[in-house]
C-alpha cells in the first residue's frame, strides 16, 4: 500500500465499480503520475456533501480511462463498497509519507468524548492552516457537533466542503 502527497482527482462515476479518475485539479498529482500502474495506493473517495465516503486500499490502472479498483476498509455504508450517485466526487490520498513517519506507521488515539476529541500529535501542531488533516482512532460514535484539539486549541470538526458542522454518527 502507498501514500503519496498531493495526489487528488475527481470522478463521475456512479455505483460500486471502480472509479474512473478524471484529470487532477491544478497543483495536485493524479493516481498514476504518482504510483502508477498496478500499484495499491491508499485513497479517499467522498461524494460534494460528504454524506457518501470510503477509505481503502485501491489498485491504479493506467487506463485508459484510469480508474482504481475500491477495496474499502471504512465507509458511511457501514465499511462496504458505497453505492455513490450521479454527481462529481474527491477522489485523493489521506496523508503523504511524511504524515505517516511522524506517527510511526499509525495513528494517535483520540482521549476526551466522542463530541470533545485530544489527540496528541507528534510533532506538536503550533496553529492550524485550512485544509489541514488529522487522522486518529475515535474511541466512540459522536452524539453531535465535535471539537478537536491537536494542540493549539479546539476547533470545530466539518464535513467535506468544511460549511457542514458533524452531526450525530458521522
Amino acid at each position: 500500500m502507498s501514500i503519496g502527497n498531493r495526489v487528488e482527482q475527481t470522478s463521475t462515476t456512479t455505483g460500486t465499480g471502480p472509479i474512473e479518475l478524471l484529470a487532477p485539479p491544478t497543483g495536485r498529482r493524479g493516481f498514476v503520475d504518482e504510483f502508477g500502474a498496478g500499484a495499491t495506493a491508499r485513497y479517499v473517495i467522498e461524494n460534494e456533501d460528504g454524506s457518501a465516503w470510503e477509505i481503502g486500499d485501491g489498485t491504479v490502472n493506467a487506463g485508459p480511462p484510469q480508474t482504481l479498483a475500491r477495496s474499502p476498509i471504512r465507509s458511511s455504508n457501514a465499511n462496504a463498497l458505497v453505492n455513490f450517485a450521479a454527481g462529481l466526487k474527491r477522489v485523493y490520498c489521506p496523508a503523504g509519507d511524511a504524515d505517516w513517519a511522524r506517527f510511526g506507521g499509525g495513528m494517535p488515539a483520540a482521549v476526551g468524548t466522542a463530541d470533545a476529541i485530544v489527540i496528541a500529535h507528534a510533532p506538536s501542531v503550533a496553529r492550524y492552516v485550512d485544509g489541514m488533516e488529522f487522522w486518529f482512532l475515535a474511541s466512540a460514535a459522536n452524539t453531535g457537533p465535535v471539537t478537536l484539539d491537536a494542540g493549539p486549541g479546539a476547533v470545530s470538526l466539518r464535513r467535506g466542503d468544511g460549511t457542514v458542522p458533524l452531526a450525530a454518527g458521522d
